[in-house]
């Protein structure tokens, strides 16, 4: 976890802006999208790194920023869970989840997936 996180917070400090920004053209949109949502994996895969290194009471401000940013990502809600869980804010980390069934539900008509409602449980 530690090399993953230091790889990682090495990568995308490297990343500046929108990429192919300023490029036309339907295969520079397709790859912007692609490009975006691996910047956006990259990102939850250095939160769940700092958590498992134990640094969730760093983490929450910044992941509380990134879920809120990504609302329909349920593994960012679910590492928002986590960092808050374990610093011993159980009531934030349920009213997490109650907000993300809330727009889940009310917004797409579907539940939380299994993973983040195991985390609701555990």
């Amino acid at each position: 976890p530690a090399a993953g996180h230091r790889e990682l917070r090495q990568a995308l400090a490297l990343w500046d802006g929108t990429a192919l920004a300023g490029l036309p053209g339907p295969y520079a949109e397709r790859e912007r999208d692609r490009l975006g949502e691996l910047r956006v994996t990259a990102r939850e895969d250095l939160f769940d790194f700092a958590l498992r290194l134990g640094r969730h009471a760093d983490t929450v401000a910044e992941l509380r920023a990134f879920a809120a940013e990504h609302p329909l990502r349920e593994r960012a809600q679910g590492l928002l869970m986590q960092a808050l869980h374990r610093g011993g804010r159980q009531a934030e980390a349920l009213a997490v989840y109650a907000e993300t069934r809330r727009i889940l539900a009310g917004g797409l008509g579907v539940e939380p997936g299994p993973e983040l409602a195991a985390l609701h449980t555990t």
